[in-house]
Parts: C-alpha cells; sequence; structure tokens
C-alpha cells in the first residue's frame, strides 16, 4: 500500500484521545478505576470508520479482510481483558478456567496480526519491549500485554498454604543433577541434567514456584502436573532415593525435611516435592540419554525444547528419540498438530496454520516463543555454578589459612569465579507460550547481577618458603619504559 493512499497517522491518535476523554472520567465517577476506563476507551475506537474509510480505496480484497480480522480480534482481546478485571476487581465469581478465554484471544491477535502483515507488510512497526518479531506483534499493544500479565498472576497465585523455597532455582538444578548421578551419569550428563531440569521449569511456570494454573483444573505446581502424575513420580523417587543419599546425602537430607514440612499435603504445592516428582515422573528416564541428545542436537536450547516437548507431547518425542534422527522425525497426527498449536507452535499466520504435518527439526524452530525462557534458565544455571564456585574457592582459603599448606612454594588461593564472565540472568519480559493446558505466567523478571571483572589479589597471609637472599635495588635501565599496567572494568 503507497503512502499517499494511508490515512494521516494522527486521525487514529486523536479519535482515541477525544474517546480516553469521554470515557475515563465516567468510569472513574462509577469508580471503575482509570484502566479500565482506558480499556473501553480501546475498544470503542478500533476500527473507527474514518481510517478505515480513507484506506479502503487502496485495500485489496484479501488486505481488507486482513485488516477487518486483527482489528476485530484486537476488540475481542480488549473485551475480554476489560471483564475479567472488572470480575476481578468487584471480587465477582470467575469463570471455569478463568485464563483459557484470555490466553486464546491474546494468541488470535498475534496470529491475525501476523495475517495482516503478510498481506499489507508495511504495517510491520518497530522493535517492541517483549523482544517478539515485530511481524508478529503490534508495538500499540504493549499496554494490553502488560494488563494481561498481570490477570494471570492475579489468576496463578499460589495458594495458602503452598510452600516456598527460598532457592527455588537452586533446588530444581540440585535435583535433577541428583537423580542423573543415582543414575550413574558422567559430570558432563550430569551438568546438563541439571541445566535442562531448570528449564524445564523456567517452559512450565516461567521461574514462578507453587503456582495454580488459570487454564487447566489438573495441572498445578512447579512443574504442572496432575494428581497422577505427581502420585507417579513419588513412587519412582522413593525407589531411586536410596542410591541418590549414597551418591549426595545432602540432598536426601533435604528431601527428608521437604517430605515433613509436607506431611500429608498435596506435594504439588511444596515446591522441592513438586520438581522432584514431576522430573521422576516425565524425565528422569531420559537422562541417560542426554549424550545421544547432544550428538544429535548440538545446541544446547534446542535440547530443552525436545525436554518440553516431553511435556506437551509425550508419545511422538519419545518415538522421535528412538528414531535415532530427532531432527528428521516426522508428526502428521491431526491431534498432535492440535496440542502444538494450543501452544503456540504453528499458530501465527495463514502458512503455520494450514501445516498438516512437520518435522522435529520445524517443530524445534516454531517453538521461539519458548526460547527466551530457556536462555534465562541456562543464565539461572550458570549463576548457580558461579555462586558454588565461589563458595567452594573461600573453603579453599579457609584450609590454606589453617595449615593445610605443605609445599615450599606460595600457598595462594583459587582465583575467586567472579574473574569468570558470568551470563545475566535476563533482564526483559516476556509473554511467552504456555506449555499446553500447563500454562505459565505469562511473564517474570529474574533479577540481574552486575557484570563485572574483579580482579584477584591473593591472600595477605601467604605461606613462604625458607628466606632467600634479596638482590640489592638498583633503578632501571634507561631503555626500559615504565607504564602502568591496563585497567579492566
Amino acid at each position: 500500500m503507497s503512502a499517499e493512499h494511508e490515512a494521516p497517522p494522527f486521525i487514529e491518535a486523536l479519535v482515541l484521545l477525544g474517546a480516553a476523554v469521554a470515557v475515563v472520567p465516567l468510569f472513574r465517577k462509577l469508580q471503575l478505576g482509570s484502566i479500565l476506563g482506558y480499556l473501553a476507551a480501546g475498544t470503542a475506537s478500533v476500527g473507527f470508520p474514518v481510517p478505515a474509510a480513507a484506506q479502503s480505496a487502496a485495500l485489496t480484497k484479501e488486505q481488507a479482510a486482513a485488516v477487518a480480522g486483527y482489528d476485530k480480534a484486537l476488540r475481542d482481546f480488549r473485551a475480554v481483558l476489560t471483564e475479567r478485571r472488572g470480575q476481578i476487581d468487584a471480587k465477582q465469581a470467575l469463570p471455569e478456567r478463568p485464563g483459557q478465554d484470555v490466553y486464546l484471544a491474546r494468541r488470535e491477535v498475534m496470529s491475525t496480526y501476523k495475517d495482516l502483515t503478510d498481506a499489507v507488510p508495511s504495517r510491520i512497526g518497530r522493535g517492541n519491549k517483549f523482544g517478539v518479531p515485530p511481524a508478529y506483534f503490534d508495538v500499540a499493544i504493549e499496554p494490553l500485554i502488560d494488563e494481561y500479565t498481570a490477570i494471570f498472576k492475579h489468576l496463578q497465585t499460589p495458594p495458602k498454604g503452598a510452600q516456598a523455597s527460598d532457592t527455588p532455582f537452586k533446588d530444581v538444578a540440585d535435583l535433577g543433577r541428583a537423580i542423573a548421578r543415582a543414575k550413574g551419569m558422567d559430570a558432563a550428563t550430569v551438568d546438563a541434567a541439571g541445566r535442562i531440569s531448570l528449564g524445564i521449569y523456567f517452559a512450565e511456570t516461567n521461574g514462578n514456584q507453587n503456582i495454580g494454573n488459570a487454564r487447566s483444573n489438573t495441572y498445578k505446581g512447579s512443574l504442572q502436573t496432575g494428581v497422577a502424575e505427581d502420585r507417579k513420580g513419588r513412587a519412582l523417587w522413593e525407589a531411586l532415593k536410596p542410591k541418590v543419599a549414597a551418591v549426595d546425602p545432602a540432598v536426601a537430607a533435604r528431601d527428608d525435611k521437604e517430605t515433613k514440612r509436607v506431611g500429608s499435603g498435596d506435594q504439588r504445592y511444596n515446591h522441592w516435592t513438586a520438581v522432584r516428582n514431576g522430573l521422576m515422573n516425565a524425565h528422569a528416564d531420559l537422562f541417560a540419554q542426554i549424550p545421544a541428545i547432544a550428538k544429535m542436537l548440538p545446541d544446547e536450547i534446542d535440547q530443552m525444547k525436545l525436554f518440553e516437548l516431553i511435556q506437551i507431547v509425550p508419545t511422538p518425542t519419545r518415538a522421535a528419540l528412538a528414531s535415532g534422527n530427532v531432527a528428521a522425525y516426522r508428526v502428521s497426527s491431526a491431534q498432535v498438530m492440535g496440542y502444538l498449536r494450543n501452544n503456540s507452535i504453528f499458530t501465527f499466520g495463514k502458512a503455520d496454520r494450514a501445516k498438516t504435518s512437520a518435522s522435529y527439526r520445524e517443530i524445534l524452530d516454531a517453538m521461539w516463543l519458548f526460547a527466551p525462557k530457556f536462555e534465562r534458565a541456562r543464565a539461572a544455571y550458570e549463576e548457580i555454578k558461579a555462586a558454588e564456585s565461589r563458595h567452594a574457592s573461600s573453603t579453599s582459603r579457609r584450609s590454606a589459612g589453617n595449615g593445610g599448606q605443605t609445599s615450599s612454594a606460595i600457598a595462594m588461593s583459587t582465583p575467586n569465579s567472579d574473574c569468570n564472565s558470568i551470563a545475566s540472568s535476563g533482564l526483559r519480559k516476556f509473554f511467552v507460550p504456555s506449555s499446553g493446558v500447563r500454562n505459565s505466567t505469562p511473564s517474570s523478571v529474574i533479577r540481574r547481577r552486575d557484570e563485572r571483572l574483579i580482579t584477584w589479589k591473593p591472600p595477605e597471609s601467604v605461606r613462604i618458603a625458607r628466606v632467600h637472599p634479596r638482590n640489592a635495588w638498583r633503578p632501571p635501565a634507561d631503555r626500559r619504559i615504565s607504564r602502568p599496567g591496563r585497567a579492566m572494568r
């Protein structure tokens, strides 16, 4: 669509401003809040005939249909957000699975926007704070996604009595690694099991422990398991626990403490036991295949995606693993494709929605909305390992200071791990897809530690071997140049 046929951009702004001036004071007077007023104003102004009329002559039939489809999806999204917010604020009874309509409306907005930008490429706007490709997301609806996030946070608040952990990320990593050690895995596989376990946790709950599920009455807790899944995982853990105690007594002791803490309650609402049972139910038996998976899928994010697919479509994913060539394995079941689309995979745009089959390579590539979660999980895992390294270094220094040095050389501690570059745990917020009906809180933020380079200095109280005669000091030769060292920040 050429520039001369486009409506003046200020017209839409004036329409929205006029609607807001009229509606917001009314909502305040009715004590419904200004947020609802702005949402209502936006709903009233979408599709206002002035800009539509100005563009209609220039649009093809297909383009006009795409514009109308997106406008309708946007109106519906605003309407469901307004309705749900009003119910929450008025403390009214909510419908069963109150997040499902909200989620589907948000998904439809993105899908129809991709249809629109495919038909009218000039509608692709600037980047957005969520990091979603601009062809899939209209930056103008960022405030609506913020409201979407806030609604889901409320709907999925952990129930009273849920037992949280002060170290939720480390708990997940510790359990994943302990399970792999107990199953006899080597050090590299144990390390990968910890990272993958944390990736599953972020994909399922966006890093939030003990959450409910606004889209399902079945799946709950830190790994979004059902009652039967939780029960099966618990039984498998009890069978493995003697081996866990042998290889990692600290994990076994923590497990005793958490099991006693939850008592006869729902173990899905104790963070530790929920993660433990969830991993044992669906993933622990696949840890032995991690080396083979890494050969087929060298990228760590792809590996985490594959384990998340065990949550979404377990049967075909296990078949893909058994085939020996995961990337080439193809699925054509309409039911499986439906499950994938319900998880924002092959959901956006006509080309994706028209797919009737896909290879696992295509499926992994289509999980781009999951990728930010896995990046944050990987960064969090690196933080955990860095903290463990610092702790080990501190212990080593204390041991050396207590007379552990026997060599005639200078005793120096291992450099502090802060000297190493540590990936950040991420600042951006994402309204990423839920895992099937195992929906996740749409957005979460992890605090990011400052990235800095700290020059390591050996302890001042070093032990030195027998004294050697000192050479007399003399000034440097003229050909030498004294200069300060390079500072690194």
